[in-house]
């Protein structure tokens, strides 16, 4: 099969593979041995557009006697200032782990320009600045906005200059491609994106804004305790205020309200609404969702471990619930 034909093929096989922009052209980069799948799905609830990475399938690590222990970053790139930079749970000493996390995001201004990327690392023990990057797949926000693409399923890890700009979904085809493949020389190089690449280059050691990103939350977990509360909804609410954002914050519980009975406090931090990470959203965003948890809702909060609480004053209104 000559060069042209086996193009023509691979488009018509791998019809969840983005259009390549014109700038781009076929690299063998792209059909090297991947780094394993993973399932998930992203779609828009309440304004807010939702990743939920569900499990991975195959993950192979440099060293393939080392044991797998993972985990996956998920942000809207380019991603300055962290804003929707989030990881989930390192899963350990499993090469097929289920992660099963939910992430809301914002959607603001400039934000359908973007891409959703999800990225796959295996961690390191002592130092992240040596976690070992698997692979990547990538989604344009605005076709996921429009309803143009429905991501929900297995999606290969590529290559990093190929993973941030696209994706490709797993298929029963898919073997009968790389066969083909395997017998042509594609020469053609992937010329790089103007555009940051967010991902450091050839290496394996995260961005140091990824880095800044774990030590953050290493200190926050040691500082904090974790609890989860259920909460029921009575004629007045649920009866607590909250304000801030990432995270929104608990700034006031009623007397005698189902808050209150569930154990809420003030100054408690919400981290996940029903198993949606919400520490990166706004509390005007989390109040969009608890409101359509009309009955009871399960709140995921932190604590600080110390009595005394201080907070920056921020200049917004609280939201009563």
């Amino acid at each position: 099969m000559d060069h042209d034909r086996l193009v023509n093929k691979l488009m018509e096989i791998c019809d969840d593979y983005e259009e390549a922009d014109e700038r781009f052209r076929p690299s063998s980069q792209l059909y090297q041995p991947y780094n394993g799948q993973i399932q998930l799905a992203i779609y828009v609830n309440s304004g807010l557009i939702t990743v939920h990475i569900i499990e991975g399938k195959n993950l192979n690590p440099t060293n393939a006697n080392e044991p797998c222990h993972s985990f996956v970053q998920v942000n809207l790139a380019p991603d300055r200032g962290g804003r929707t930079t989030c990881r989930t749970e390192t899963i350990y000493c499993n090469r097929c782990p289920v992660y099963d996390e939910k992430f809301s995001f914002e959607l603001l201004e400039g934000d359908e320009r973007k891409r959703v990327i999800i990225a796959v690392w295996q961690t390191h023990y002592v130092d992240a600045r040596y976690d070992e990057f698997l692979g990547c797949t990538s989604f344009g926000v605005k076709s996921i906005i429009d309803g143009k693409k429905t991501v929900d399923g297995w999606y290969y890890l590529l290559t990093q200059d190929v993973g941030i700009r696209k994706h490709l979904r797993a298929s029963k085809k898919k073997n009968q491609l790389r066969r083909e493949l395997s017998s042509v020389d594609l020469s053609s190089s992937l010329l790089q994106s103007e555009q940051s690449t967010w991902l450091e280059s050839k290496t394996v050691t995260p961005s140091s804004g990824f880095l800044e990103h774990i030590v953050f939350s290493l200190k926050s977990f040691i500082n904090f305790v974790q609890l989860q509360l259920l909460l029921k909804r009575d004629n007045s609410g649920y009866g607590f205020t909250i304000t801030g954002k990432s995270p929104a914050r608990v700034c006031k519980v009623d007397k005698g309200s189902q808050a209150i009975l569930a154990g809420l406090q003030c100054n408690d931090v919400i981290i996940r609404l029903d198993n949606i990470n919400v520490s990166k959203l706004s509390a005007d965003a989390v109040v969009r969702l608890i409101r359509n948890c009309p009955h009871y809702m399960v709140l995921e909060i932190q604590r600080l471990r110390q009595p005394e609480l201080s907070f920056q004053k921020e200049n917004i209104f609280p939201l009563h619930l």
